[in-house]
């Protein structure tokens, strides 16, 4: 059984964000380890942390991701759709110590922008998820998003319900990894992810991933999979802005070699769960699965 996420703890810690919905083109880039000194060093010069508290070095960040049994989010983020979506529970350990509460994330990226609503959910409305793939409307939430009011969140909702009644979305992989943030004055916010691992949720389907083999997004999903791995230690660095990329950046691009690229942790993640499966010589393969979620 699946273990669900709790939005409580006896430290009694403030939210992550106040930043509940937010419209942005986001670009990645590896940052291969001889590079990564340079590249922190800028950072470090150019930007200011950003974090809630000041003490904060870096958060650990642990990101449940939903998708139907075919995989749909998967395949349209390679299909050349113009409109994916991605939905997500996400919690947060500052410095490695975990934090209360629990984040459902709904992000859609639209001919290259991304939009993304954020707002806490409670126990009971993370367990719904978790057992139907469906969420429903808790007074609780409002004492837990203080910037938001009931309309907003019943509409951040609504769009949820919609993707969850077409698709009959499942929890499907866990994605764990340590983030440092940063951000300018004028809107510009950078973070770089390490140490990205992944196991499989109990919504994986042996039989969907079978048949993704020797599809067109398969293809690339390898591709983007192999580009990852090909340098142990590798960093990922996204840049989120407005509009264009701001002046010091092109010449930290320009110093280091940088170059954006097309990559999913999600696509990643199911990318490494079919891999290990079809490695398996095993027949029970899903029983290995359930022994690693429980």
């Amino acid at each position: 059984m699946v273990a669900i996420p709790s939005t409580q703890d006896a430290g009694g810690n403030e939210p992550v964000s106040l930043d509940y919905s937010f419209q942005r083109i986001e670009e990645k880039f590896f940052i291969h380890p001889e590079k990564l000194n340079s590249v922190l060093g800028v950072l470090t010069k150019r930007l200011t942390p950003d974090y809630p508290h000041s003490m904060t070095l870096f958060t650990d960040v642990e990101s449940i991701y939903f998708d139907s049994k075919g995989t749909d989010f998967f395949q349209k983020h390679f299909d050349g759709s113009k409109r994916r979506a991605k939905i997500r529970l996400r919690s947060y350990s500052p410095n490695g110590i975990p934090q209360s509460g629990t984040y459902l994330e709904c992000k859609i990226k639209i001919d290259g922008v991304s939009k993304k609503h954020r707002f806490a959910i409670t126990d009971e409305q993370v367990r719904q998820l978790f057992e139907s793939g469906k969420i429903l409307w808790d007074e609780a939430a409002l004492d837990l998003n203080e910037g938001l009011d009931e309309t907003t969140i019943r509409e951040y909702l609504q769009e949820i319900a919609e993707w969850s009644t077409d698709l009959e979305l499942r929890p499907i992989a866990k994605l764990r990894y340590r983030r440092q943030s940063f951000r300018d004055d004028l809107g510009i916010r950078l973070t770089l992810d390490r140490g990205i691992t992944v196991c499989p949720l109990s919504g994986v389907s042996i039989g969907n991933l079978l048949r993704l083999k020797g599809t067109p997004a398969w293809l690339l999903a390898l591709q983007m999979s192999e580009s990852y791995k090909s340098v142990q230690g590798t960093a990922l660095l996204e840049l989120k802005h407005s509009g264009s990329r701001p002046s010091w950046f092109l010449d930290l691009m320009q110093e280091c070699s940088l170059e954006a690229i097309s990559f999913s942790k999600y696509c990643w993640g199911i990318t490494q769960i079919a891999q290990q499966l079809f490695a398996s010589e095993k027949v029970e393969p899903k029983l290995r699965i359930a022994s690693e979620v429980r």
